[in-house]
């Protein structure tokens, strides 16, 4: 390793992005609007991590700031499990990476949809969740054009609602004050040249990981061949992809940590 903190072998409008998120000092900016969501507690111990939660783009543009600070055995890990994680979750119902028995394996870095879950109003939540459901729906047709029928597990709707959580000397948010916290974290990254790479991939961390590692038409043909064998039984051919992404995410990590 040639230093601490090794550049990212990256798409050059990834790297540009970086560098304006840190002009424009939205390191700084994202934990500000975390700071403004009150201080709680709950005692479920993360039953609510059964999915990955859907990440802002600034959320996901920093992730990479963050990942080249990581240890080289870390990095390793993460990359490999996000890239696999994309390429396997319309076959399988998966649980957030970061998810643990009993808690968030890196909570002080966790996304503001995990720090607001619980913070919402029933009504608030409820039309979020179906706003989920819509376009679990729309990525159900989706997969149906391709000759694919989804299981129905993976499709099945994120966490119910929480009753568990509790604040901590502060008084509750109302949801229209936490949707103006969400619209300022989606707003910081609009100025930005990669504004629309990030919005592509529609929040999902795991999917802008696979783009990276494996290349934008290369992440979904993996994913597609995996999830045919995978609903077909293939054993064999889903051992081969999934070890085509561990190899081509690998290679990746092992490039950053050289340069």
């Amino acid at each position: 390793m040639t230093g601490s903190s090794p550049s990212l072998r990256a798409p050059s409008w990834l790297r540009q992005a970086l560098d304006q998120a840190r002009a424009a000092g939205l390191p700084e900016r994202l934990p500000a609007i975390y700071q403004q969501l009150p201080a709680t507690t709950c005692q479920r111990r993360g039953d609510c991590c059964g999915l990955l939660p859907p990440a802002a783009p600034v959320e996901m543009l920093l992730f990479f700031d963050r990942l080249k600070e990581m240890s080289a055995g870390g990095r390793l890990a993460l990359v490999v499990g996000l890239a696999q994680h994309f390429v396997r979750n319309a076959a399988e119902r998966l649980a957030c990476p970061w998810s643990r028995s009993d808690s968030c394996a890196d909570y002080a870095n966790r996304f503001f949809a995990c720090r607001a879950y619980g913070l919402w109003s029933p009504e608030g939540y409820a039309r979020r969740s179906q706003g989920a459901r819509e376009a679990q729906a729309r990525v159900a047709r989706a997969w149906a054009e391709l000759g694919v029928t989804l299981d129905p597990t993976v499709l099945a709707p994120g966490p119910d609602y929480c009753r568990a959580t509790k604040y901590l000397a502060t008084a509750p948010l109302d949801d229209q004050v936490l949707g103006e916290l969400e619209e300022r974290l989606a707003g910081l990254t609009s100025g930005l040249e990669a504004a629309g790479e990030l919005a592509a991939c529609g929040g999902d961390l795991s999917h802008l990981v696979a783009r990276i590692t494996l290349g934008p038409a290369q992440c979904l043909a993996l994913k597609l061949a995996y999830t045919k064998a995978y609903l077909a039984g293939d054993h064999h051919q889903v051992g081969r992809v999934l070890k085509q992404v561990r190899l081509m995410a690998r290679d990746w990590v092992l490039e950053a940590i050289r340069r």
